[in-house]
């Protein structure tokens, strides 16, 4: 028995017993998926899945709107930095026309 095959707080035998099992019953459930699968491809109601693909990468999906969505934020933060910009340009001209009159 190999280093990896070892199971801490058991002994070689108890070790292959539960690796044994183990790969058994990982065996019979992946028989299990592939006999499903090939009796019906779409593991759920095929017409649900429609649906639900519509819904995420259709016309007006969700995936449409978050992107509609991010590119709207981008425009926000820019037209916010625009903003900002233009009220500190304006504070510096008010108060440099202040002080070149005075």
């Amino acid at each position: 028995m190999s280093a990896d095959d070892q199971i801490p707080g058991f002994t070689a035998e108890q070790a292959w017993v539960i690796n044994t099992i183990a790969e058994k019953a990982a065996t019979k459930a992946a028989d299990k998926a592939v006999a499903a699968l090939t009796t019906r491809p779409c593991p759920f109601a095929c017409e649900d899945m429609t649906d639900v693909k519509e819904t995420l990468y259709g016309a007006d999906g969700i995936k449409s709107r978050v992107t509609t969505l991010e590119e709207q934020v981008a425009n926000l933060v820019w037209l916010s930095r625009s903003a900002l910009g233009a009220a500190i340009v304006a504070a510096v001209a008010a108060i440099a026309s202040l002080v070149l009159k005075g």
